[in-house]
């Protein structure tokens, strides 16, 4: 696999994505398919998603994504993932991964955030589900 640095984080890719796991929770059960899904996204530099983590974490360090949700009932599910793609980019280097399914891991990991989920067996196995139907 080739890492291309260059490459340079599209919201338009980050959106199909989103698409693609919403439907991938609502056939897991976890989200229903009347639930109104609202989920904006951020992309933000080093420095102000390590202040973000600092300030919400109390973790004085970079990370590749933070989740901030703010509804999830049976009607609707909100919040906001916001991501370094710096971070993210610079992970999937260092694990030999392609910079897009970096962020696919991500996107569906702060999802899985934002309905409730903490980290767990489940959680990551859920995670892992989503990324071996369309990264081999």
């Amino acid at each position: 696999m080739s890492f291309k640095k260059n490459k340079i984080f599209s919201e338009k890719l980050a959106q199909i994505w989103l698409e693609k796991i919403i439907i991938f929770l609502q056939t897991e059960k976890i989200l229903s398919n009347n639930q109104q899904v609202l989920i904006s996204i951020a992309n933000v530099s080093e420095k102000e998603i390590k202040n973000l983590n600092n300030q919400y974490r109390t973790k004085n360090e970079v990370t590749d994504i933070l989740s901030f949700g703010y509804v999830f009932d049976n009607k609707k599910i909100e919040g906001d993932l916001v991501l370094c793609w710096n971070i993210i980019q610079k992970n999937a280097q260092e694990d030999g991964t392609e910079a897009e399914k970096e962020l696919v891991k991500n996107l569906v990991h702060g999802c899985l955030h934002l309905t409730g989920k903490e980290h767990s067996a489940e959680m990551f196995k859920l995670q892992e589900e989503f990324l071996k139907k369309f990264f081999k």
